[in-house]
């Protein structure tokens, strides 16, 4: 493997270990490669997709329908990520994610 891949991996791995649990992931490698996609692509929205992130795990929590919480999740994305096509792209993707993959963290 490449020694700058690495050291991106380990510090990627490292930083989200130590700073605040960004809502979005699973667990800490996905939460911080999502974080970092937000800084990159949707310049100052990183706190309005948190709340979104937050607000679809906590529907999970109540028990609320999967489909109620991933449409939320994704109209909550899409307005987040309004006037910045490449941050409506990565809210496209998160919320194809939730869709495809959310069932493995759904208990309702």
């Amino acid at each position: 493997m490449n020694s700058t891949l690495l050291t991106i991996l380990v510090s990627l791995c490292l930083a989200t270990l130590v700073s605040a649990r960004f809502s979005c992931g699973h667990d800490p490698i996905q939460s911080g490669f999502a974080e970092l996609l937000i800084k990159n692509d949707c310049k100052g929205r990183l706190n309005k997709v948190d709340t979104c992130c937050a607000q679809h795990t906590a529907c999970y929590a109540k028990k609320t329908p999967r489909n109620v919480c991933d449409e939320a999740f994704c109209k909550c994305a899409k307005a987040a990520s309004k006037d910045l096509p490449l941050c409506s792209f990565q809210m496209d993707n998160f919320c194809n994610t939730a869709k495809s993959f959310g069932g493995f963290h759904f208990k309702g």
